[in-house]
C-alpha cells in the first residue's frame, strides 16, 4: 500500500511542477502569476488531483483568481499530460488554501497570550519573568 501511496506523492509533486511553472511563464493571464501551489493531493485512482493554491489579495481578488484558475483548466491539464509520465492525465481542480492565514492568525493569538503572561507576571512578580519560568515548588527540589 505504501509504493502506491507513494506512487501517488510522486505523482502530485509532478503536477505541482508542471502548474507552477506553466502559471509562472506559459500562462496568458499576468494575474496568475502571483499564485503559489502549496499543495497537490492525488486521488487513489490517480484520476483526479486537488491542486491547494494561495495568493495575497482581497475575497474580490481572490474570486477573480479563481475565475482565472477554471478558464486555464484545460490547458494546464492538457500541459500536465505533455510533461508527466502517467497513463491517464488526472483532472485538475483548484482549492485556495487558506492555512497561511490561519497560521499568522494563530501565531497572533500566541503573541496576545505571550503579551497577556508577561503582565501577569509584572502585576504579580514584579519582573517580567513568564508563567511557564517561575518554579512553584518553593522548596527548591
Amino acid at each position: 500500500m505504501s509504493g502506491a501511496k507513494n506512487r501517488r506523492d510522486r505523482l502530485g509533486g509532478q503536477i505541482r511542477s508542471v502548474v507552477a511553472q506553466c502559471l509562472l511563464v506559459e500562462a496568458k493571464d499576468p494575474g496568475l502569476r502571483v499564485v503559489d501551489i502549496t499543495d497537490v493531493v492525488v486521488s487513489p485512482d490517480l484520476g483526479h488531483a486537488k491542486i491547494y493554491y494561495y495568493a495575497r489579495g482581497d475575497e474580490q481578488e481572490i474570486k477573480k483568481l479563481e475565475a482565472a484558475l477554471e478558464r486555464a483548466k484545460s490547458f494546464l491539464r492538457r500541459r500536465v499530460g505533455q510533461e508527466i509520465r502517467a497513463r491517464v492525465t488526472p483532472n485538475l481542480a483548484f482549492y485556495y488554501d487558506d492555512s497561511i492565514e490561519r497560521g499568522a492568525y494563530m501565531e497572533g493569538l500566541l503573541e496576545q497570550v505571550k503579551a497577556r503572561d508577561e503582565a501577569f507576571a509584572v502585576e504579580h512578580r514584579g519582573d517580567k519573568s513568564s508563567l511557564s519560568d517561575i518554579d512553584d515548588d518553593p522548596s527548591g527540589e
